[in-house]
């Protein structure tokens, strides 16, 4: 991705989302759910994790680079 990722996930069940580095640093939390900018973050890999409001997670790596 170039910076804007949006999730198949139906934005009434998510209550959280977190972006955390590939050393498990988080970066970014938020409650916004439309779309998940990481335009701000430089390129390499990230997790993204979803929570529901049944408190699942869901955790996806993204790989980011701006080319």
């Amino acid at each position: 991705t170039k910076g804007l990722i949006k999730t198949e996930i139906s934005t009434e069940t998510i209550t959280n989302i977190e972006i955390f580095n590939s050393q498990g640093r988080l970066l970014q939390s938020s409650d916004s759910f439309q779309k998940i900018d990481i335009r701000n973050l430089c390129n390499g890999m990230y997790f993204i994790t979803l929570k529901n409001i049944k408190g699942q997670l869901f955790t996806k790596k993204v790989i980011k680079n701006a080319r």
